[in-house]
């Protein structure tokens, strides 16, 4: 009967542990402003689950919680660094950076 509990009990036995992230959906190539769109995603691997945490470099609020943060369409006020971070009670992930660099169409006008 022991034997029995025992082999029982290792298969709840869970390792747990610190998050690690990755990112999907690093922006390629040139950005245009009101014509592509970027779509971004932390995944944290953590046991117990982490929480997401997104920041734009410069700015002191969090810009999300969401795994995933989509611009549609991108506009300038987009452009900048966004990092991605994981945190559970064991610990926190390194965060993850990523440039979003939009290119705007200047206007200006002609003395007549």
């Amino acid at each position: 009967m022991k034997l029995l509990n025992f082999l029982l009990n290792q298969q709840h036995v869970l390792a747990k542990y610190a998050p690690q992230v990755r990112l999907i959906g690093s922006p390629q190539g040139d950005l245009e402003e009101n014509r592509d769109s970027v779509s971004l995603q932390c995944v944290a691997d953590a046991n117990p689950p982490a929480t997401i945490v997104w920041r734009k470099a410069g700015r002191t609020e969090i810009h999300s919680f969401q795994e995933l943060i989509e611009f549609r369409p991108l506009v300038r006020r987009h452009a900048g660094s966004y990092s991605c971070e994981a945190k559970n009670h064991l610990g926190s992930s390194q965060p993850i950076t990523v440039e979003i660099d939009v290119k705007c169409e200047t206007y200006f006008s002609l003395p007549v």
